[in-house]
């Protein structure tokens, strides 16, 4: 009788106890506690299951079990199964982790080693190498008591190939990346890698700048104008390629292209990085432009930003171009266009030296100062005609020496809006000293003519100037920041609102004198004001001059 009590004693604290060193490897498949007598309970268990939305394959991830606030929980089995229901994956050796065998690798489950209280777990879990996008789901029993338990509570993820998209790069893929020597590094903030395998092209996009897109675009020239571009972007819906073509510098539409250009074959988004991977077929036309990859040479432009649009992304904020056309059947390592080559940054400071500063000063004093100082004279000259014609002629010099250097650096034409306008630019800087000289005499009935057309050509020369400058700040291979353009038009703001006030106080005055007996005093009215303003707005405007040859001339790559 005594045994047999002894005997009921034992099972009954067998039957408590359970398997306090945590589960056995034969509940892989149910993931059923062996707890005689007991159900699993219905709904949610008390704990929150926390692992990334998105896995690198190879990659160690941290996997938490965390108990809701007041609650608690004495055991737990976890292990990951793919799509298929395969078990996949491996927990490693962490303290206090028991580790399961299940599928016939050590590993591929995890659970509790004693039954005390836990109010947060932390596992290891290795993703395995796979070569396509893998969704798994982890399985996670609860056990808070040996009466009470949770069986089979799902969180899902996806695992992502991890390609070695450096792998190659000059050997078998022509690599491009930003910033400059960034691929022999591996350390690039955007890479575009382009793999020839007859016949078609493989094309693979990175970010790790933690854009909102990545896009690359094949040009007949340096500029975002005219491109036929691929765009990998981070959608709700996840990541997604485009075809689009750039217009202008600003604008890149998606529509009105053949769909069949390219294929997309994968993508992901992980920790603030997007890579997408896509087939582009060798030769195609798009708007009228035939792209042929395998026996033309192209520029390679990169961009990359945040403002994505329904119908294309926005405004870009870092962006790269190649320094040379490329054939892109030829594996090699591809350097961005740096825009700190010294010809460069002479022509740029050059022309923001001649047209937002000496011609801006020239032209007010011209047009709002000729009876400033009506009794003095400076050679023979009045005061404002002395200015206006060192400020001009400083121009003209700085406008020739500044299309020199270019070209130098350049070493032939390259079409782009910039250029063409800059010609034009060029042609009224040299036309108006050259009308100068043959200006009639004052008292001539051509004068008043004459000086409208000077006048007219000079205001037009400077409003292009300004316009070509705008086109130079939105080049890739100029490396300027996007505010850039905020600064240009705080300027173009200034120019035009100092013009009004200067307008308006010779308006005035000129009423003023024409209601004073003493209409014929070559004196004019406001001078103190007059003189005061044009002392502020030389200063601003130089203020503006050193601002953009500092930002022109800072490395931003």
């Amino acid at each position: 009788m005594f045994r047999y009590l002894i005997l009921l004693v034992i099972l009954c604290v067998h039957n408590v106890l359970g398997f306090p060193q945590g589960a056995v490897s034969g509940t892989c498949g149910t993931m059923v506690p062996v707890h005689q007598g007991h159900q699993p309970q219905q709904g949610t268990p008390p704990v929150t299951v926390i692992v990334p939305d998105q896995i690198t394959a190879g990659s160690q991830i941290s996997v938490i079990i965390r108990a809701n606030p007041g609650q608690g929980f004495a055991g737990y089995k976890i292990l990951a199964r793919d799509q298929d229901n395969n078990f996949i994956g491996r927990f490693l050796p962490t303290t206090g982790v028991g580790l399961v065998e299940c599928g016939e690798i050590q590993g591929n489950a995890a659970t509790h080693t004693n039954r005390e209280a836990k109010t947060e777990v932390v596992l290891t879990w290795e993703a395995p190498q796979i070569a396509e996008i893998t969704t798994i789901t982890f399985f996670v029993t609860i056990v808070q008591s040996f009466a009470v338990f949770w069986v089979n509570y799902q969180t899902s993820s996806t695992i992502v190939p991890s390609y070695d998209v450096y792998q190659g790069c000059g050997i078998t893929k022509t690599c491009f990346g930003i910033p400059s020597f960034c691929v022999p590094n591996r350390n690039c903030a955007m890479l575009a890698a382009v793999t020839y395998d007859n016949p078609d092209f493989t094309f693979e996009l990175l970010s790790t700048a933690n854009h909102n897109y990545v896009a690359m675009g094949l040009s007949n020239s340096q500029s975002m104008g005219d491109s036929s571009v691929i765009e990998c972007v981070r959608l709700q819906a996840g990541i997604q390629s485009f075809k689009s073509w750039t217009i202008g510098i600003t604008r890149a539409e998606r529509s009105n292209i053949d769909a069949n250009i390219i294929d997309f074959i994968a993508g992901w988004d992980i920790d603030g990085r997007i890579y997408c991977k896509v087939q582009r077929i060798p030769e195609s036309v798009v708007r009228g432009v035939t792209f042929d990859l395998v026996n033309s040479n192209y520029y390679l432009l990169l961009a990359g930003g945040m403002p994505i649009g329904p119908t294309g992304v926005g405004m870009h904020a870092n962006e790269g171009v190649s320094h040379a056309r490329i054939l892109l059947t030829e594996p090699q390592i591809v350097d961005v266009e740096t825009s700190k080559n010294p010809l460069k940054l002479t022509h740029g400071a050059l022309m923001i030296i001649s047209w937002i500063g000496l011609s801006s000063i020239g032209i007010v004093v011209a047009r709002y100062f000729k009876k400033t100082w009506p009794d003095t004279k400076l050679g023979g000259k009045d005061p404002w005609f002395i200015w206006h014609s060192v400020c001009m002629g400083l121009t003209f010099v700085l406008t020739i020496a500044g299309f020199i250097t270019i070209f130098v650096y350049c070493g032939e034409w390259r079409t782009s809006a910039h250029a063409i306008m800059g010609c034009i630019v060029l042609a009224f800087t040299v036309i108006q000293p050259i009308g100068a000289m043959f200006r009639p005499d004052p008292n001539d009935a051509a004068r008043p003519l004459f000086n409208w057309f000077h006048k007219a050509f000079g205001n037009i020369a400077h409003a292009l100037a300004i316009i070509t400058i705008f086109f130079a700040v939105r080049f890739p291979r100029v490396g300027l920041p996007y505010y850039t353009l905020y600064i240009l038009a705080a300027f173009v703001s200034f120019y035009l609102l100092m013009h009004i006030i200067f307008m308006a106080i010779n308006i005035r005055g000129q009423m003023k004198r024409d209601s004073s007996t003493n209409s014929s005093s070559k004196k004019q009215p406001y001078q103190v004001l007059l003189k005061t303003l044009l002392g502020l707005f030389i200063l601003v405007i130089l203020a503006f001059v050193v601002i953009l040859c500092v930002v022109f001339m800072m490395d931003f790559e």
